[in-house]
This record gives C-alpha cells, sequence and structure tokens, in this order.
C-alpha cells in the first residue's frame, strides 16, 4: 500500500468526534452521579492501563504460597480492577470494605454502561488466555515432577533389589539400625548393605564345611 495515511493529534480527536453515538458514551470519558458522588469513568483505557488490568487479575488468581489457581478469587480481582482502572474511585485498603463495596453496591453495573465493550471484551479474552496458559504450565510442572519422583522412586528400588539379594533377616535388622534416626540418604542406606553384606563375607571365610 503506497498512500499511507497518518492520522493523530486533533485528527484523531475529530475522527472518534465524528463517530458520534457508536457507543453513546463521550470518546474519552464522563462524568457521572452515582448515590451522590460525582465519579469520572474512562470509556477507554490506554495500553499500559489494559496490560496492568490483564496482569493484576491474572496475578490474582493463583495463591503466592504455591502458585496453585484459585479461580474462586478471579471474580473479586475482575470487580476491583475494573474499579480502580475505569474509574477515580480510590478502593480501600481492607479486603472486607473492597468485597462490599464491588459486591454490594451496582457501582460495576454504572462502569460497564459507560466504557467501550470492546475493548473491554478483549481485556476479559485476554485474561482468559493468559489464566488457561499458566495453568496448563502448571500441570506440566506438576507432571514432569512426578515423573521425576518416579524415576528417582524406581532406580533406588532397583539399587536396593540388587543390594539386598541374598541377605537374611538378621543383617537386614542390622542395616536398619545402622540408619534410623537419620535423615533418609539412600548412598548411606546401599553402603550399609554393602558393608553389612562384606561382614557377612568375612565372618564366612574361615568356615570349614563337614560333609
Amino acid at each position: 500500500m503506497e498512500n499511507k495515511m497518518k492520522i493523530s493529534g486533533n485528527e484523531l480527536t475529530d475522527v472518534i468526534n465524528k463517530c458520534g453515538d457508536l457507543n453513546h458514551v463521550q470518546p474519552f470519558g464522563c462524568d457521572v452521579e452515582w448515590l451522590g458522588y460525582t465519579i469520572h469513568i474512562k470509556r477507554f483505557l490506554d495500553f499500559m492501563d489494559m496490560m496492568g488490568f490483564v496482569n493484576g487479575v491474572t496475578a490474582g488468581c493463583f495463591a503466592k504460597s504455591d502458585n496453585s489457581y484459585m479461580p474462586e478469587a478471579r471474580d473479586f480481582f475482575f470487580r476491583c480492577h475494573i474499579v480502580e482502572y475505569y474509574t477515580n474511585i480510590e478502593l480501600p485498603d481492607n479486603l472486607e470494605e473492597k468485597n462490599q463495596l464491588v459486591y454490594g453496591t451496582n457501582i460495576i453495573e454504572v462502569v460497564l454502561r459507560n466504557v467501550d465493550m470492546g475493548q473491554f471484551q478483549a481485556i476479559i479474552d485476554s485474561i482468559d488466555k493468559k489464566v488457561a496458559n499458566l495453568v496448563d504450565i502448571n500441570v506440566k510442572q506438576i507432571n514432569d515432577e512426578v515423573e521425576f519422583i518416579y524415576e528417582q522412586v524406581s532406580a533406588l528400588y532397583a539399587q536396593l533389589t540388587e543390594a539386598f539379594d541374598g541377605i537374611d533377616k538378621e543383617t537386614i535388622a542390622s542395616i536398619a539400625n545402622a540408619v534410623v534416626g537419620t535423615t533418609f540418604d539412600e548412598k548411606k542406606l546401599i553402603d550399609a548393605v554393602n558393608a553389612a553384606k562384606a561382614e557377612t563375607t568375612t565372618n564366612g571365610a574361615g568356615l570349614e564345611v563337614v560333609k
């Protein structure tokens, strides 16, 4: 495309104004009376605010302790971010007070009547995709960890099967006494088995077989 046209500054404002009743709201926001307060509601979020909205809600869906997914927290954080990013209302610090504001009043409905729904839907879609991607990553990490543990246990089982071959119950008891009360260490256990085997061989070396 050879003939490109640049629209910016006052021209951009003029183009948006010409859209008129496209969404029946003011281009860059409006002031709304709400329960005795005059609040400002943005129609659009700029790009950085869009990213902050998506990342903030996504982060709120995962526990900081173990990164587990918490679907029950998603709607709460979503509502809080609507108020935080689209209005000039400063949310209270107290968690329960936030909960009462975003669930106990009609603030969400008031805000959504005055925002661009095309951009808002794009934000919802981005959150859905990002959360789904992180959940998949978590599942893969868990599966990889389980597979690693299985491989380690299988390898240890093979070692112990070979090590305990031909050892009597009394010797096994002495091996158990050698490692009891300590943090489990597979090398220490194998060493104890080999030491017991060596002792058994030494003790039997001088025995004379009587026919």
